[in-house]
């Protein structure tokens, strides 16, 4: 039996373990400078109002309906979501955390798996104040389109016992509710004949992966009660990590600002290379005007290093000497961002012959006094001049909330 425990409107729930005033009443969050749309409480769905919607074409009805509107405090969310998966590990010895908000756990040789998942439903909101939805089944695609299900049920649970319990959940759910169909593979399967999860579930595996390949006949047979997706409770290394945002307005590409923004970039991504003891081969920066200027633009230069780094100045000064070759002086870009490559671990790669190790250490030694320091004092709190005042770092996320729990400044008061 394999469960999905999946976190409901996380962002806007993260918001009101803090704020009670908040239960009931619909909140939405917004994106990077309060752009788009990125998480809906129910309240909110039922008003109408898209994932991803502009918020400027929403604000209107957002007034209107009293929605509360906040901007994405991600140091919360993130914070938020250690606590959940700890307890979730406390749980279960085999845990795959899949996003921010969602986890696999398997509960082999469990006798009642029903109790167990809503005795941890109960334990995760009363502890943390996130409610969370449980599918659980044989497969994982069977316990995501449990969980799916679940949102709508009182209590917020449903556990696949039987092949009953399969059907009749498999014939209620549409293609793209599948897991890995989506609306893209949806239309080529209906053309088969096939209209509901059950159908696909009684195709020809075979048949299915000459057709569509191995992942589309995979799903087919975890449809079936078949297990064929490992849980993966150590994540695979990563290859790439980027780091990028939107500006709250427009920046020509000479603007001063622009520079400090992508070097703003370059430094959160060394130190998440530095969290995670990894270092890049190499560094590439883009940056993308608007799809009504300059003929939606979109330009890019890479560079790979002559050894991997994680040095956020060695990496600040290559973004700065690749971006003075590649902005057009008359185009005004509306995103910019970084990609590190080739990551590689930090502590198995192979320094050039003849480098300086001395001076590599002492390197070493100032990106984790630096790292130690923003730790304690928060984030950004000593960074190089060339990426900007702190002031302009979170200028368009003018509805931000407290950083309740990660903040000193930020901890509430009580009178």
């Amino acid at each position: 039996m394999i469960v999905l425990a999946d976190c409901n409107s996380f962002y806007a729930s993260c918001e009101r373990v803090f704020d009670p005033l908040l239960r009931g009443r619909p909140v939405l969050v917004l994106s990077n400078n309060d752009g788009c749309v990125i998480a809906r409480s129910k309240e909110v769905k039922e008003l109408g109002i898209a994932m991803g919607a502009p918020y400027f074409q929403v604000a209107a009805r957002c007034e209107a309906a009293g929605v509360a509107v906040f901007s994405a405090n991600f140091a919360l969310y993130g914070d938020m979501s250690r606590r959940v998966m700890t307890h979730l590990r406390e749980a279960s010895p085999s845990v795959e955390i899949y996003s921010i908000d969602e986890a696999f756990l398997d509960l082999q040789g469990l006798a009642d798996p029903e109790a167990f998942c809503r005795d941890l439903s109960a334990r995760v909101e009363r502890n943390t104040g996130i409610p969370l939805s449980i599918g659980a089944g044989p497969s994982k695609t069977l316990a995501k389109l449990a969980d799916d299900a679940a949102k709508k049920l009182p209590g917020g649970v449903l556990v696949l016992h039987d092949d009953a319990a399969r059907r009749a959940l498999l014939q209620s759910r549409d293609l793209e509710d599948v897991w890995g169909i989506g609306s893209r593979l949806a239309p080529r399967l209906r053309a088969l004949g096939l209209i509901s999860a059950w159908d696909l579930a009684g195709a020809d595996p075979e048949m299915m992966r000459q057709r569509f390949g191995l992942p589309v006949a995979r799903c087919v047979r975890e449809l079936r009660g078949e297990s064929c997706l490992e849980l993966e409770e150590v994540a695979p290394a990563k290859q790439s990590l980027c780091v990028s945002r939107s500006f709250p307005g427009e920046l020509r590409g000479r603007d001063p600002q622009l520079e400090a923004a992508l070097i703003g970039h370059v430094l959160r991504a060394a130190e998440k290379l530095r969290q995670g003891g990894l270092k890049a081969g190499a560094i590439q920066i883009f940056l993308e005007t608007s799809a009504f200027r300059c003929a939606g633009r979109h330009d890019a230069a890479f560079r790979r290093l002559a050894e991997p780094s994680d040095d956020s100045l060695a990496l600040s000064r290559i973004c700065g000497d690749l971006l003075r070759g590649l902005s057009q002086p008359l185009c005004l870009y509306k995103k910019a961002g970084v990609i590190l490559l080739d990551l590689v671990d930090a502590s198995c790669w192979q320094p050039l012959l003849g480098s300086d190790e001395g001076a590599r250490q002492r390197r070493s030694d100032l990106m984790n006094a630096v790292d130690k320091l923003n730790q304690q004092l928060g984030r950004d709190s000593l960074r190089p001049l060339a990426a900007g005042l702190l002031q302009a770092r979170d200028k368009g996320k003018v509805r931000l909330s407290r950083r309740w729990t990660t903040s000193w400044s930020d901890l509430p008061e009580t009178h």
